[in-house]
């Protein structure tokens, strides 16, 4: 048989038939007829042609192009991505393209696209895919099912175009952005930049740095867009706008004097200098100079401090010498008379009573001077224990009626006689020790009233009085130390002033705080609160021996280690001491049997940032709590980020440690 295609037009269009020609033979093999069947191809080859020109068109095209069949196995790919990847058809054929996967990419762009899928819709995205040697690269896609004429799926194509070098751009853009930023932000001056408006005679903020000189009480959608003399109306009328509009018209740089200026609740002396640019924008310099100013009214503020600070301590001295001397020279001048031949029974009790009497109200002098010592130097312990309240609160009642008292004494207790708190009765009862002989001390009749009432998380203590009261001068100052509210060498009463300053800090300590109300000459009530934590059970456990468990003191610090071998020690722990990170560090290389590591961070020849990454990479499970002289937040996120489980700022508090250290010591 002959086949052919033929060409021919009909009706003005071109068609193409396939001509099949099929000769016939006789018995003798002779030809002795030609069957000829046509069949009208035109569509097929118009098909073939479209087919041809969009193998063309995805071959040439510039994007990468992946079809995948309905499994998602690629079934082909164009040279784009063959140029982009580093992988051939041959490569990649009957694989996923997850092949193409660097683990960079958000996992939810994954779930979308999924879903996009199965419904049978177009998906948009970026994916962050690894070439096939191993660089990364970032490609925006457009994947899509591909349907039969019945609607069914029967491939998937995706469009993909890199935009690695795009990318590139705007990280190197918006880095530079956000470096000028910063820089903007960071100037000390403010800065404004303004377009003019009403021609030249206002001028509108169009952007500001985070000077906050002027506005630290005004947010940006306030100012941005806004008219100066909107936002600022002390502009109006002022030499400083008419300095900007001179410089507006002129393009000089103008300085302007220094001036001070009302800015809302407060005032400030400020330089101004204004400048105009290229683009017709001005810019508008703002020096505080304040705190010049301020140094000068801070240095007279000084003298006049140490001033009173030096009568301060004169009229403290002068009443510790009054306060010690008054009792010795009733003890020592009531012991002579006890030799006295001639003494009656009758005298030598009152001698010994005065005796008696003196010598506590001495021993109390030098207590509280040994308190106060303790509080400023850190040294005071808090030991809490579950207690009754009303009992503690009898106890003190008790202390104070058994002397005989010109003023009677009225105890309010709680109705719950079983109500219980958690903190330290002794403090506590020291507490109302220091303010119930301060009323009794300035109150001349009438009554000295105490107690307390319980309000949702805190317990509300009270010493109530109808003494002499407080100016309202003095009430802010009565808790400073050495203060009181008579200092003349005439004052009617005596004590050294350290009760109030004593009460304040134990009551700190508890993690409360003291106020008072007060009227002058109709009495004072001081109210002192503590955290509530009441009616809970006590986890009660018998003591551990912690000697097994050994700790790695890593501080380059002799007295800071030896404070802190003591406290560990106490506990019962075995502590191994190293001064640099490479000793620890090596420690760690050869002995297994560390549970615990203090780290140093500001140590010799390697810090303890370095030292807790290599120890971590040897144990991850090994608990380390820097130690670090720094306080501020990011100290504590750069020891979390080095490998450190928590963090603990010196001066170390022994109690907040051995919690620290006896939370991570249980979890292992």
């Amino acid at each position: 048989p002959i086949v052919y295609e033929e060409v021919f037009i009909h009706n003005g269009e071109k068609n193409t038939n396939l001509v099949q020609l099929n000769p016939i033979k006789n018995t003798a093999g002779e030809i002795f007829r030609i069957v000829g069947i046509s069949l009208n191809i035109s569509k097929q080859k118009q098909a073939e042609l479209k087919l041809n020109q969009f193998f063309t068109v995805i071959e040439q095209s510039p994007s990468s192009i992946v079809i995948t069949d309905t499994e998602i196995n690629i079934e082909y790919v164009n040279p784009k991505f063959s140029e982009i990847t580093g992988y051939y058809l041959d490569d990649v054929k009957g694989l996923n393209p997850r092949v193409l996967q660097s683990g960079k990419t958000d996992q939810n762009s994954y779930t979308e696209l999924r879903k996009a899928l199965n419904a049978g819709n177009v998906w948009q995205g970026e994916f962050i895919n690894k070439k096939k040697n191993g660089d990364i690269y970032y490609e925006a896609a457009k994947i899509a099912p591909v349907k039969n004429t019945e609607g069914k799926i029967i491939n998937y194509i995706a469009i993909k175009e890199d935009i690695t070098e795009k990318k590139k751009n705007e990280a190197f853009h918006k880095n530079e952005a956000l470096k000028f930023k910063a820089l903007f932000d960071s100037i000390s001056s403010e800065i404004f930049i303004c377009k003019a408006t009403e021609n030249g005679d206002n001028f509108i903020i169009t952007d500001h740095n985070k000077s906050n000189i002027l506005i630290n009480h005004k947010s940006t959608e306030h100012v941005l867009g806004k008219k100066v003399t909107d936002v600022f109306p002390v502009f109006v009328d002022d030499f400083l706008l008419n300095a900007m509009k001179q410089a507006y018209l002129t393009g000089e740089s103008i300085c302007c004097p220094t001036r001070e200026y009302g800015m809302a609740d407060k005032k400030i002396w400020l330089k101004n200098n204004v400048y105009k640019l290229p683009t017709n924008e001005l810019v508008t310099v703002f020096d505080d100079i304040t705190r010049q100013i301020n140094i000068q009214q801070d240095l007279l503020s000084s003298k006049e401090k140490a001033e009173e600070n030096d009568q301060l301590k004169t009229a403290f001295l002068n009443n510790l010498s009054h306060e010690i001397r008054t009792p010795m020279n009733a003890i020592l001048g009531f012991t002579q008379l006890l030799a006295s031949p001639n003494l009656t029974d009758e005298n030598k009790t009152n001698f010994i009573d005065i005796i008696t009497k003196s010598s506590k109200h001495l021993l109390s002098v030098i207590e509280d001077i040994i308190l106060i010592s303790k509080i400023e130097s850190n040294q005071i312990n808090v030991n809490k224990s579950y207690f009754s309240v009303n009992e503690m609160l009898a106890s003190v009642y008790t202390h104070f009626v058994q002397d005989q008292l010109k003023i009677p004494i009225i105890l309010t207790p709680l109705d719950d006689q079983n109500f219980s708190v958690y903190s330290d009765k002794h403090k506590l009862f020291q507490i109302f020790g220091y303010l119930i002989t301060n009323a009794l001390k300035f109150t001349n009749e009438g009554f000295v009233e105490f107690g307390c009432t319980v309000k949702e998380d805190i317990i509300q203590f009270y010493v109530k009085d109808t003494g002499i009261g407080i100016r309202p001068e003095m009430q802010k100052m009565i808790f400073d130390r050495f203060r009181q509210v008579e200092m003349s060498s005439t004052r009617e009463f005596g004590g050294l002033g350290l009760g109030l300053s004593i009460s304040k800090a134990y009551i700190e300590l508890l993690g409360g705080e003291i106020n008072l109300d007060s009227i002058p000459k109709k009495g004072t009530t001081f109210y002192f609160s503590i955290p509530l934590k009441h009616n809970q059970s006590i986890d009660i456990k018998e003591d551990t021996d912690h000697s097994s468990e050994i700790i790695l003191v890593a501080e380059d610090d002799e007295m800071n280690f030896l404070y802190l071998n003591e406290l560990l020690t106490n506990e019962g722990y075995t502590v191994i001491h190293t001064n640099n990170g490479v000793d620890t560090v090596k420690i760690i290389e050869t002995n297994h049997e560390v549970s615990l590591i203090l780290m140093d961070i500001k140590m010799p020849e390697m810090n303890g940032y370095q030292a807790t990454r290599l120890i971590k990479k040897m144990k991850p499970n090994l608990p380390i709590i820097a130690q670090t002289a720094y306080s501020n937040e990011n100290d504590k996120i750069k020891a979390l980020q080095a490998g450190c489980n928590n963090h603990i700022s010196k001066p170390i508090d022994a109690e907040k440690l051995i919690l620290l250290v006896t939370q991570y010591l249980e979890k292992e």
